[in-house]
């Protein structure tokens, strides 16, 4: 019995290491670039818009790509993939429709079984920086990163599975940032609007951004980070699970909530304590922030198992 145990293991030792052999050996062949062994093909296309239709509302709406944005150029372009089976058969078809100064790009995939896929869709949109723009872009698993220098009547990002990452913006009206798994980081975003940045698991990250309306951070399992001026009407911050990490900002807005269940409130506010009508609520840790009222501002902050630690400019 061991003597037949012992045969199989050897059997089974160079079977795995035959198999190893021949893999390095068909990886090596085409470059150690995984790229290769996928079943999936990517064909890359381009739009452009007509001189004589300059295009100010796009929407972006792929299944799986990564959608990344930058302002620059003369010229509003669009590069998107289609994607094929190793038969030619087409894995997704791609509609654009183009109506006036509207451009709609819109995937539809077909999915097959047993499909080895080692490829990452890329779509990239080009903008010139001297338009206003309305702009949506969603795609269920990819990262969005929209670059610095834009303008817009009001942007939609949003995906289920990936980063978010809005740079440097203007908007005359809401700036809405969303994704259910990935981390999500507005840098230096002034709206007439409101801004609404949310995840469900990840962290939220907001820098030197200004809005006339409410400014909402969300997040069920992550930290909620801040840094520089944020000035908005309303300040609303909440994250289920995770730290409020909001001592390197000035928070400055006429109604403030900061609430978190699990996590500490770290957080610097504009002006003095007297400004604000204050209501403080936390279960187990310590404060150094309790009730009071008499301010013309409203201030609550909130935590069941965490520490809060607010300070004040004045």
């Amino acid at each position: 019995m061991k003597k037949t145990f012992k045969i199989l293991s050897i059997i089974a030792t160079c079977l795995l290491l035959v198999g190893s052999i021949l893999f390095c050996i068909g990886f090596g062949s085409v470059g150690w670039n995984f790229n290769e062994l996928s079943s999936v093909k990517i064909q890359q296309n381009t739009f452009e818009e007509k001189t004589d239709n300059r295009i100010t509302t796009l929407f972006i709406d792929f299944e799986n790509a990564d959608v990344s944005v930058k302002f620059e150029g003369e010229t509003l372009s669009v590069a998107y993939p289609v994607s094929y089976n190793r038969k030619g058969k087409p894995l997704s078809k791609v509609t654009l429709t183009e109506s006036n100064a509207t451009l709609s790009v819109a995937e539809q995939t077909f999915p097959q079984a047993f499909l080895w896929n080692f490829t990452s869709p890329k779509v990239t949109v080009t903008l010139p920086a001297d338009r206003t723009y309305t702009l949506t872009f969603v795609t269920n698993n990819g990262d969005i990163t929209v670059g610095a220098g834009g303008k817009t009547s009001a942007l939609h990002a949003e995906t289920d599975n990936g980063d978010v990452k809005v740079q440097r913006i203007e908007s005359a009206g809401n700036l809405y940032v969303e994704t259910n798994n990935g981390d999500v980081s507005v840098q230096g975003a002034e709206s007439a609007g409101d801004i609404h940045v949310e995840t469900d698991n990840g962290d939220v990250t907001l820098t030197e951004s200004s809005t006339q309306g409410k400014l909402t951070l969300k997040t069920d399992n992550g930290d909620i980070k801040a840094s520089g001026q944020l000035t908005a009407n309303e300040i609303f911050a909440e994250t289920n699970n995770g730290d409020m990490l909001c001592a390197n900002a000035v928070l400055q807005a006429n109604k403030i909530t900061l609430n978190t269940d699990t996590g500490d409130v770290n957080a610097k506010i504009y002006g003095a304590k007297t400004d604000y009508t204050i209501t403080v609520a936390y279960e187990l840790g310590n404060t150094n922030l309790h009730s009071s009222a008499g301010g013309e501002k409203i201030l609550r902050v909130e935590t069941a198992l965490g520490d809060i630690s607010i300070t004040f400019t004045k």
